[in-house]
Protein backbone atom coordinates (compact mmCIF):
# COMPACT_ATOMS: atom_id res chain seq x y z
CA UNK A 1 0.00 0.00 0.00
CA UNK A 2 2.84 2.43 0.90
CA UNK A 3 4.53 1.77 -2.46
CA UNK A 4 1.30 2.60 -4.27
CA UNK A 5 0.99 5.85 -2.27
CA UNK A 6 4.56 6.95 -3.07
CA UNK A 7 4.01 6.09 -6.74
CA UNK A 8 0.86 8.22 -6.69
CA UNK A 9 2.67 11.19 -5.10
CA UNK A 10 5.61 10.86 -7.48
CA UNK A 11 3.25 10.81 -10.47
CA UNK A 12 1.54 13.99 -9.22
CA UNK A 13 4.92 15.69 -8.66
CA UNK A 14 6.10 14.84 -12.18
CA UNK A 15 2.79 15.85 -13.70
CA UNK A 16 2.67 19.12 -11.73
CA UNK A 17 5.99 20.21 -13.21
CA UNK A 18 4.28 20.41 -16.59
CA UNK A 19 1.47 22.55 -15.19
CA UNK A 20 1.19 26.15 -14.16
CA UNK A 21 -1.26 28.50 -12.54
CA UNK A 22 -4.41 26.99 -11.02
CA UNK A 23 -3.89 23.47 -12.50
CA UNK A 24 -0.47 23.31 -10.80
CA UNK A 25 -1.91 24.53 -7.50
CA UNK A 26 -4.72 21.96 -7.66
CA UNK A 27 -2.25 19.09 -8.20
CA UNK A 28 -0.03 20.28 -5.33
CA UNK A 29 -3.02 20.61 -2.99
CA UNK A 30 -4.04 17.02 -3.79
CA UNK A 31 -0.54 15.76 -2.90
CA UNK A 32 -0.08 17.84 0.29
CA UNK A 33 -2.30 15.95 2.81
CA UNK A 34 -0.72 12.60 1.88
CA UNK A 35 2.88 13.64 2.54
CA UNK A 36 4.97 12.89 5.63
CA UNK A 37 6.52 15.69 7.68
CA UNK A 38 9.83 15.60 5.82
CA UNK A 39 11.94 17.65 3.41
CA UNK A 40 9.79 16.63 0.43
CA UNK A 41 6.81 18.26 2.10
CA UNK A 42 8.87 21.40 2.72
CA UNK A 43 9.72 21.60 -0.99
CA UNK A 44 6.08 21.11 -1.93
CA UNK A 45 4.95 23.84 0.53
CA UNK A 46 7.52 26.27 -0.91
CA UNK A 47 6.42 25.42 -4.47
CA UNK A 48 2.78 25.86 -3.48
CA UNK A 49 3.52 29.23 -1.85
CA UNK A 50 5.36 30.47 -4.93
CA UNK A 51 2.55 29.25 -7.22
CA UNK A 52 0.14 31.53 -5.34
CA UNK A 53 2.40 34.59 -5.90
CA UNK A 54 0.23 36.22 -8.58
CA UNK A 55 -3.05 34.56 -7.61
CA UNK A 56 -3.59 34.88 -3.84
CA UNK A 57 -1.04 36.69 -1.62
CA UNK A 58 -2.69 35.52 1.63
CA UNK A 59 -2.28 31.85 0.69
CA UNK A 60 1.24 32.61 -0.55
CA UNK A 61 2.09 33.87 2.96
CA UNK A 62 0.24 30.99 4.67
CA UNK A 63 2.19 28.21 2.91
CA UNK A 64 5.48 30.11 3.23
CA UNK A 65 5.06 30.22 7.02
CA UNK A 66 4.27 26.48 7.08
CA UNK A 67 7.36 25.73 4.96
CA UNK A 68 9.62 27.79 7.25
CA UNK A 69 8.22 26.22 10.43
CA UNK A 70 8.68 22.66 9.13
CA UNK A 71 12.14 23.47 7.72
CA UNK A 72 13.32 24.75 11.09
CA UNK A 73 11.97 21.67 12.92
CA UNK A 74 13.86 19.46 10.43
CA UNK A 75 16.89 21.77 10.37
CA UNK A 76 16.54 21.73 6.57
CA UNK A 77 18.82 24.56 5.38
CA UNK A 78 17.65 24.60 1.74
CA UNK A 79 13.99 24.75 2.81
CA UNK A 80 14.68 27.64 5.22
CA UNK A 81 16.45 29.66 2.50
CA UNK A 82 13.67 28.98 -0.06
CA UNK A 83 11.08 30.07 2.51
CA UNK A 84 13.00 33.33 2.97
CA UNK A 85 12.87 33.82 -0.80
CA UNK A 86 9.08 33.40 -0.68
CA UNK A 87 8.90 35.91 2.19
CA UNK A 88 11.00 38.30 0.08
CA UNK A 89 8.58 37.89 -2.84
CA UNK A 90 5.59 38.47 -0.53
CA UNK A 91 7.05 41.65 0.99
CA UNK A 92 7.81 43.07 -2.49
CA UNK A 93 4.27 44.38 -2.48
CA UNK A 94 4.25 45.42 1.18
CA UNK A 95 7.64 46.46 2.58
CA UNK A 96 10.84 46.89 0.55
CA UNK A 97 13.01 46.88 3.70
CA UNK A 98 11.70 43.51 4.89
CA UNK A 99 11.92 42.16 1.36
CA UNK A 100 15.57 43.25 1.09
CA UNK A 101 16.34 41.67 4.47
CA UNK A 102 15.08 38.29 3.24
CA UNK A 103 17.09 38.49 0.00
CA UNK A 104 20.21 39.59 1.94
CA UNK A 105 19.73 36.59 4.23
CA UNK A 106 19.87 34.30 1.17
CA UNK A 107 23.00 36.02 -0.19
CA UNK A 108 24.64 35.65 3.22
CA UNK A 109 23.60 32.07 4.05
CA UNK A 110 23.29 30.28 0.72
CA UNK A 111 26.03 28.74 -1.39
CA UNK A 112 23.54 27.50 -3.98
CA UNK A 113 24.04 29.53 -7.19
CA UNK A 114 20.38 29.21 -8.19
CA UNK A 115 19.24 30.63 -4.85
CA UNK A 116 21.78 33.46 -5.10
CA UNK A 117 20.52 34.26 -8.62
CA UNK A 118 16.93 34.40 -7.28
CA UNK A 119 18.00 36.76 -4.48
CA UNK A 120 19.70 39.10 -6.96
CA UNK A 121 16.54 38.96 -9.08
CA UNK A 122 14.50 40.10 -6.06
CA UNK A 123 16.90 42.93 -5.16
CA UNK A 124 16.96 44.03 -8.80
CA UNK A 125 13.16 44.17 -8.85
CA UNK A 126 13.06 46.35 -5.71
CA UNK A 127 15.50 48.84 -7.22
CA UNK A 128 13.72 48.87 -10.59
CA UNK A 129 10.42 49.65 -8.86
CA UNK A 130 12.10 52.49 -6.95
CA UNK A 131 13.36 53.87 -10.27
CA UNK A 132 17.03 53.06 -9.63
CA UNK A 133 17.50 51.36 -13.00
CA UNK A 134 21.35 51.29 -13.07
CA UNK A 135 21.50 49.50 -9.69
CA UNK A 136 18.65 47.19 -10.72
CA UNK A 137 20.50 46.23 -13.91
CA UNK A 138 23.66 45.61 -11.86
CA UNK A 139 21.78 43.13 -9.64
CA UNK A 140 20.07 41.52 -12.64
CA UNK A 141 23.33 40.93 -14.49
CA UNK A 142 24.91 39.49 -11.31
CA UNK A 143 21.94 37.15 -11.00
CA UNK A 144 22.19 36.26 -14.69
CA UNK A 145 25.83 35.25 -14.20
CA UNK A 146 24.98 32.94 -11.29
CA UNK A 147 21.99 31.44 -13.14
CA UNK A 148 24.24 30.70 -16.14
CA UNK A 149 26.84 29.04 -13.89
CA UNK A 150 24.10 26.99 -12.19
CA UNK A 151 22.54 26.21 -15.61
CA UNK A 152 19.22 27.25 -14.09
CA UNK A 153 17.43 28.22 -17.29
CA UNK A 154 14.15 28.90 -15.47
CA UNK A 155 15.55 31.75 -13.39
CA UNK A 156 17.71 32.87 -16.34
CA UNK A 157 14.53 33.42 -18.34
CA UNK A 158 12.93 35.45 -15.53
CA UNK A 159 15.99 37.69 -15.16
CA UNK A 160 16.11 38.36 -18.91
CA UNK A 161 12.41 39.30 -18.75
CA UNK A 162 13.11 41.83 -16.00
CA UNK A 163 16.08 43.30 -17.88
CA UNK A 164 13.73 43.74 -20.83
CA UNK A 165 11.22 45.55 -18.59
CA UNK A 166 13.87 48.08 -17.53
CA UNK A 167 14.77 48.79 -21.15
CA UNK A 168 11.06 49.12 -21.88
CA UNK A 169 10.56 51.66 -19.07
CA UNK A 170 13.65 53.53 -20.27
CA UNK A 171 12.15 53.85 -23.77
CA UNK A 172 14.77 51.56 -25.35
CA UNK A 173 12.14 49.40 -27.05
CA UNK A 174 14.44 47.65 -29.54
CA UNK A 175 16.73 46.46 -26.71
CA UNK A 176 13.68 45.46 -24.67
CA UNK A 177 12.26 43.33 -27.51
CA UNK A 178 15.64 41.60 -27.90
CA UNK A 179 15.73 40.69 -24.18
CA UNK A 180 12.10 39.53 -24.14
CA UNK A 181 12.70 37.25 -27.13
CA UNK A 182 15.76 35.67 -25.42
CA UNK A 183 13.76 35.22 -22.23
CA UNK A 184 10.88 33.69 -24.17
CA UNK A 185 13.14 30.98 -25.61
CA UNK A 186 14.35 29.95 -22.14
CA UNK A 187 10.81 30.02 -20.73
CA UNK A 188 9.49 27.90 -23.60
CA UNK A 189 12.20 25.27 -22.96
CA UNK A 190 11.19 25.17 -19.30
CA UNK A 191 7.48 25.08 -20.23
CA UNK A 192 6.99 28.15 -18.03
CA UNK A 193 3.74 29.40 -19.55
CA UNK A 194 3.24 32.35 -17.20
CA UNK A 195 6.64 33.82 -18.03
CA UNK A 196 6.15 33.12 -21.77
CA UNK A 197 2.85 35.03 -21.55
CA UNK A 198 4.62 38.00 -19.91
CA UNK A 199 7.35 38.03 -22.57
CA UNK A 200 4.88 37.89 -25.49
CA UNK A 201 2.70 40.57 -23.86
CA UNK A 202 5.69 42.86 -23.33
CA UNK A 203 6.93 42.36 -26.91
CA UNK A 204 3.49 43.38 -28.16
CA UNK A 205 3.50 46.44 -25.90
CA UNK A 206 6.95 47.49 -27.17
CA UNK A 207 5.89 47.15 -30.82
CA UNK A 208 2.83 49.25 -29.99
CA UNK A 209 5.07 51.98 -28.52
CA UNK A 210 7.14 51.88 -31.72
CA UNK A 211 3.82 52.22 -33.65
CA UNK A 212 4.50 48.93 -35.42
CA UNK A 213 0.86 47.97 -34.93
CA UNK A 214 0.78 44.87 -37.14
CA UNK A 215 3.60 43.24 -35.14
CA UNK A 216 1.99 44.44 -31.91
CA UNK A 217 -1.36 42.87 -32.82
CA UNK A 218 0.31 39.60 -33.86
CA UNK A 219 1.99 39.21 -30.43
CA UNK A 220 -1.13 40.39 -28.56
CA UNK A 221 -3.13 37.57 -30.18
CA UNK A 222 -0.36 35.10 -29.21
CA UNK A 223 -0.58 36.36 -25.62
CA UNK A 224 -4.35 35.86 -25.67
CA UNK A 225 -3.98 32.23 -26.83
CA UNK A 226 -1.44 31.52 -24.06
CA UNK A 227 -3.77 33.07 -21.46
CA UNK A 228 -6.52 30.68 -22.63
CA UNK A 229 -4.19 27.70 -22.17
CA UNK A 230 -3.13 28.87 -18.70
CA UNK A 231 -6.73 29.39 -17.62
CA UNK A 232 -5.88 32.64 -15.78
CA UNK A 233 -8.77 35.05 -16.34
CA UNK A 234 -6.72 38.09 -15.32
CA UNK A 235 -4.20 37.38 -18.09
CA UNK A 236 -7.04 37.06 -20.58
CA UNK A 237 -8.37 40.53 -19.71
CA UNK A 238 -4.94 42.20 -19.82
CA UNK A 239 -4.19 40.74 -23.27
CA UNK A 240 -7.62 41.95 -24.48
CA UNK A 241 -6.91 45.44 -23.13
CA UNK A 242 -3.61 45.44 -24.97
CA UNK A 243 -5.36 44.57 -28.24
CA UNK A 244 -7.82 47.40 -27.63
CA UNK A 245 -4.98 49.90 -27.10
CA UNK A 246 -3.43 48.77 -30.40
CA UNK A 247 -6.74 49.32 -32.20
CA UNK A 248 -6.95 52.80 -30.64
CA UNK A 249 -3.45 53.47 -31.98
CA UNK A 250 -4.70 52.39 -35.41
CA UNK A 251 -7.79 54.59 -34.87
CA UNK A 252 -10.05 51.52 -35.16
CA UNK A 253 -12.22 52.73 -32.29
CA UNK A 254 -15.20 50.41 -32.89
CA UNK A 255 -12.98 47.33 -32.57
CA UNK A 256 -11.34 48.80 -29.47
CA UNK A 257 -14.75 49.46 -27.87
CA UNK A 258 -15.88 45.93 -28.61
CA UNK A 259 -12.84 44.52 -26.77
CA UNK A 260 -13.14 46.97 -23.83
CA UNK A 261 -16.80 46.00 -23.35
CA UNK A 262 -15.92 42.31 -23.48
CA UNK A 263 -13.04 42.85 -21.05
CA UNK A 264 -15.33 44.78 -18.69
CA UNK A 265 -17.71 41.80 -18.44
CA UNK A 266 -14.80 39.50 -17.51
CA UNK A 267 -13.39 41.98 -14.98
CA UNK A 268 -16.78 42.38 -13.31
CA UNK A 269 -16.68 38.60 -12.72
CA UNK A 270 -13.18 38.84 -11.21
CA UNK A 271 -14.21 41.81 -9.06
CA UNK A 272 -10.92 43.71 -9.42
CA UNK A 273 -12.09 47.31 -8.87
CA UNK A 274 -8.85 48.86 -10.11
CA UNK A 275 -9.11 47.12 -13.50
CA UNK A 276 -12.87 47.85 -13.74
CA UNK A 277 -12.21 51.57 -13.15
CA UNK A 278 -9.54 51.46 -15.87
CA UNK A 279 -12.03 49.77 -18.22
CA UNK A 280 -14.66 52.47 -17.68
CA UNK A 281 -12.05 55.19 -18.20
CA UNK A 282 -10.85 53.57 -21.43
CA UNK A 283 -14.44 53.13 -22.70
CA UNK A 284 -15.13 56.83 -21.98
CA UNK A 285 -11.93 57.92 -23.74
CA UNK A 286 -12.69 55.73 -26.78
CA UNK A 287 -16.25 57.09 -27.11
CA UNK A 288 -14.78 60.58 -26.83
CA UNK A 289 -12.28 59.75 -29.61
CA UNK A 290 -15.17 58.50 -31.77
CA UNK A 291 -17.03 61.75 -31.22
CA UNK A 292 -13.96 63.71 -32.34
CA UNK A 293 -13.78 61.99 -35.76
CA UNK A 294 -14.56 64.38 -38.58
CA UNK A 295 -17.69 63.72 -40.62
CA UNK A 296 -19.79 62.54 -37.67
CA UNK A 297 -23.39 63.69 -37.63
CA UNK A 298 -24.60 65.78 -34.66
CA UNK A 299 -26.78 62.93 -33.41
CA UNK A 300 -23.90 60.39 -33.63
CA UNK A 301 -21.55 62.80 -31.84
CA UNK A 302 -24.17 63.46 -29.16
CA UNK A 303 -24.77 59.74 -28.64
CA UNK A 304 -21.03 58.96 -28.36
CA UNK A 305 -20.52 61.75 -25.83
CA UNK A 306 -23.54 60.52 -23.84
CA UNK A 307 -22.04 57.01 -23.66
CA UNK A 308 -18.66 58.51 -22.71
CA UNK A 309 -20.32 60.48 -19.87
CA UNK A 310 -22.12 57.37 -18.56
CA UNK A 311 -18.85 55.38 -18.53
CA UNK A 312 -16.76 58.08 -16.84
CA UNK A 313 -19.44 58.72 -14.18
CA UNK A 314 -19.40 55.00 -13.33
CA UNK A 315 -15.60 55.20 -13.09
CA UNK A 316 -15.86 58.21 -10.74
CA UNK A 317 -18.47 56.46 -8.57
CA UNK A 318 -16.26 53.35 -8.17
CA UNK A 319 -13.15 55.49 -7.62
CA UNK A 320 -14.86 57.42 -4.80
CA UNK A 321 -15.92 54.13 -3.25
CA UNK A 322 -12.33 52.86 -3.46
CA UNK A 323 -11.05 56.24 -2.11
CA UNK A 324 -8.45 56.33 -4.89
CA UNK A 325 -7.59 60.05 -5.09
CA UNK A 326 -5.09 59.63 -7.92
CA UNK A 327 -7.63 57.94 -10.18
CA UNK A 328 -10.26 60.56 -9.25
CA UNK A 329 -7.98 63.27 -10.63
CA UNK A 330 -7.63 61.34 -13.93
CA UNK A 331 -11.36 60.59 -14.19
CA UNK A 332 -12.44 64.20 -13.53
CA UNK A 333 -9.94 65.39 -16.13
CA UNK A 334 -11.51 63.00 -18.70
CA UNK A 335 -15.01 64.17 -17.68
CA UNK A 336 -13.93 67.79 -18.11
CA UNK A 337 -12.75 67.07 -21.68
CA UNK A 338 -16.06 65.34 -22.53
CA UNK A 339 -18.12 68.22 -21.08
CA UNK A 340 -16.00 70.73 -23.00
CA UNK A 341 -16.65 68.82 -26.26
CA UNK A 342 -20.39 68.86 -25.40
CA UNK A 343 -20.21 72.65 -25.05
CA UNK A 344 -21.00 72.50 -21.31
CA UNK A 345 -18.14 74.83 -20.33
CA UNK A 346 -19.29 75.66 -16.79
CA UNK A 347 -19.49 71.98 -15.84
CA UNK A 348 -16.16 71.37 -17.63
CA UNK A 349 -14.54 74.10 -15.49
CA UNK A 350 -15.93 72.57 -12.27
CA UNK A 351 -14.63 69.12 -13.26
CA UNK A 352 -11.23 70.54 -14.22
CA UNK A 353 -10.95 72.32 -10.83
CA UNK A 354 -11.86 69.06 -9.07
CA UNK A 355 -9.17 67.30 -11.10
CA UNK A 356 -6.59 69.90 -9.99
CA UNK A 357 -7.78 69.67 -6.37
CA UNK A 358 -7.32 65.89 -6.29
CA UNK A 359 -4.02 66.18 -8.15
CA UNK A 360 -2.71 68.64 -5.53
CA UNK A 361 -3.91 66.27 -2.80
CA UNK A 362 -1.96 63.42 -4.42
CA UNK A 363 1.10 65.69 -4.72
CA UNK A 364 0.92 66.61 -1.03
CA UNK A 365 0.40 62.98 -0.02
CA UNK A 366 3.39 61.91 -2.12
CA UNK A 367 5.53 64.63 -0.53
CA UNK A 368 4.46 63.56 2.95
CA UNK A 369 5.29 59.98 2.04
CA UNK A 370 8.65 61.10 0.68
CA UNK A 371 9.42 63.07 3.86
CA UNK A 372 8.36 60.08 5.97
CA UNK A 373 10.59 57.80 3.89
CA UNK A 374 13.50 60.21 4.29
CA UNK A 375 12.91 60.41 8.04
CA UNK A 376 12.73 56.62 8.27
CA UNK A 377 15.90 56.36 6.21
CA UNK A 378 17.62 58.90 8.48
CA UNK A 379 16.53 56.94 11.57
CA UNK A 380 17.88 53.74 10.06
CA UNK A 381 21.19 55.45 9.21
CA UNK A 382 21.49 56.87 12.76
CA UNK A 383 20.65 53.47 14.23
CA UNK A 384 23.26 51.81 12.00
CA UNK A 385 25.85 54.40 13.04
CA UNK A 386 24.98 53.86 16.70
CA UNK A 387 25.35 50.10 16.23
CA UNK A 388 28.76 50.64 14.59
CA UNK A 389 29.89 52.95 17.43
CA UNK A 390 28.72 50.44 20.05
CA UNK A 391 30.50 47.67 18.17
CA UNK A 392 33.74 49.69 18.04
CA UNK A 393 33.37 50.53 21.73
CA UNK A 394 32.93 46.84 22.62
CA UNK A 395 35.92 45.94 20.47
CA UNK A 396 38.01 48.62 22.22
CA UNK A 397 36.92 47.35 25.64
CA UNK A 398 37.74 43.81 24.58
CA UNK A 399 41.22 44.92 23.46
CA UNK A 400 41.74 46.80 26.75
CA UNK A 401 40.77 43.68 28.68
CA UNK A 402 43.31 41.59 26.79
CA UNK A 403 45.97 44.27 27.23
CA UNK A 404 45.24 44.27 30.99
CA UNK A 405 45.43 40.47 31.16
CA UNK A 406 48.68 40.56 29.17
CA UNK A 407 50.15 43.21 31.54
CA UNK A 408 49.14 41.22 34.62
CA UNK A 409 50.63 38.08 33.07
CA UNK A 410 53.87 39.90 32.26
CA UNK A 411 54.10 41.28 35.79
CA UNK A 412 53.47 37.79 37.18
CA UNK A 413 56.31 36.39 35.03
CA UNK A 414 58.68 39.20 36.11
CA UNK A 415 57.69 38.66 39.80
CA UNK A 416 58.25 34.92 39.40
CA UNK A 417 61.68 35.52 37.86
CA UNK A 418 62.67 37.92 40.68
CA UNK A 419 61.43 35.46 43.29
CA UNK A 420 63.38 32.66 41.59
CA UNK A 421 66.52 34.83 41.42
CA UNK A 422 66.19 35.83 45.13
CA UNK A 423 65.77 32.21 46.15
CA UNK A 424 68.79 31.17 44.15
CA UNK A 425 70.88 33.96 45.69
CA UNK A 426 69.89 32.80 49.20
CA UNK A 427 70.84 29.23 48.32
CA UNK A 428 74.25 30.39 47.01
CA UNK A 429 74.79 32.54 50.10
CA UNK A 430 74.02 29.58 52.35
CA UNK A 431 76.53 27.43 50.46
CA UNK A 432 79.14 30.19 50.73
CA UNK A 433 78.53 30.50 54.47
CA UNK A 434 79.05 26.73 54.90
CA UNK A 435 82.22 26.91 52.83
CA UNK A 436 83.45 29.89 54.88
CA UNK A 437 82.83 27.98 58.11
CA UNK A 438 84.67 24.96 56.73
CA UNK A 439 87.52 27.19 55.61
CA UNK A 440 87.67 28.90 59.02
CA UNK A 441 87.88 25.52 60.76
CA UNK A 442 90.62 24.44 58.36
CA UNK A 443 92.55 27.65 59.10
CA UNK A 444 92.26 27.08 62.86
CA UNK A 445 93.49 23.47 62.48
CA UNK A 446 96.35 24.70 60.33
CA UNK A 447 97.32 27.33 62.93
CA UNK A 448 97.34 24.80 65.77
CA UNK A 449 99.42 22.43 63.65
CA UNK A 450 102.04 25.11 62.96
CA UNK A 451 102.04 26.16 66.63
CA UNK A 452 102.86 22.60 67.67
CA UNK A 453 105.67 22.44 65.12
CA UNK A 454 107.12 25.72 66.33
CA UNK A 455 106.97 24.56 69.93
CA UNK A 456 108.83 21.37 69.14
Amino acid sequence: MRKILYFFLFSIACFSQKKEGQPLIDSLLVALPKMKEDTLKVNLLNDLAYSYTEINVDKHLKYTKQALLLSKSLNYRYGIIEAHRNFGVYYLGVDNVKSNQNFDYILKKSKDKSQIAKAYLGKGFINSREGNFPKALDYYFKGLKFSEEAKDYRIQGKILTNIGVIYQYSGEYEKAISQFKKACEFNKKNKNGIEVYKDIYNISSCFSQLKQYNNALLYAEKAEKISDLLGVLKFKTTSNDLKAKIYVGQKKYEKALEIYQKSLKSNLLIGDEEIIITNYNKIAETYSDLAAIKGQSKNEKKEYLKEATIAIEKAIMLTKKAKNIRRLSESYNTLSDIQKTQGNFEAALVSKNLSYTFKDSVFNTDNKETIKNLEDKREIELRDKEIKINKLSLEAKEKQKWYLFSGIGLLAIIGGLLFYQSRKRKQVNQKLEVLNQTLDQANQTKTRFFNILNHD
